[in-house]
């Protein structure tokens, strides 16, 4: 079959089917492997992660052991004071940085047209009206 003798519907037909069978095999392979994993793997930790099998350090006589449990921290965000001023400087402080370097490339933008407005542009325009007056 030559391409030649296909109507351009007939091409973009083609082409579409086969983009379909394409994306439709990347998907099957994708949901294959992932249905695989999860197969291995019911809800347990991944299975590549080895071990930690680090010696432990024998307990000395100078070592307290807690009789209780202690109080873990807790999950979520902190929120003292301290720490959250000292993150409201430092977000401030890269806002302000952010803000100064987008001016800079505003300024350097709109310097860059006027120039080319200005040495460009005008002459080329004044050019032209002298040559239609001159007619």
């Amino acid at each position: 079959m030559d391409a030649t003798q296909l109507g351009r519907r007939s091409v973009l037909v083609l082409l579409v089917a086969g983009e379909l069978a394409v994306v439709g095999g990347l998907a099957a392979v994708a949901w294959h492997v992932w249905q695989q994993d999860q197969a291995l793997n019911p809800g347990g930790p991944p299975v590549s992660m080895p071990a930690l099998s680090s010696p432990r350090p024998s307990p000395s006589a100078t070592m307290t052991v807690p009789v209780g449990p202690t109080a873990a921290p807790t999950p979520g965000l902190r929120t003292d004071p301290a720490f959250l001023d000292q993150v409201t400087i430092d977000i401030n402080r890269e806002e302000v940085a952010l803000e100064q370097l987008e001016w800079q490339i505003i300024h350097g933008a709109m310097d860059a047209v006027r120039a080319y407005i200005q040495k460009v542009v005008l002459p080329a325009v004044s050019r032209a009206q002298r040559e239609a007056t001159s007619r």
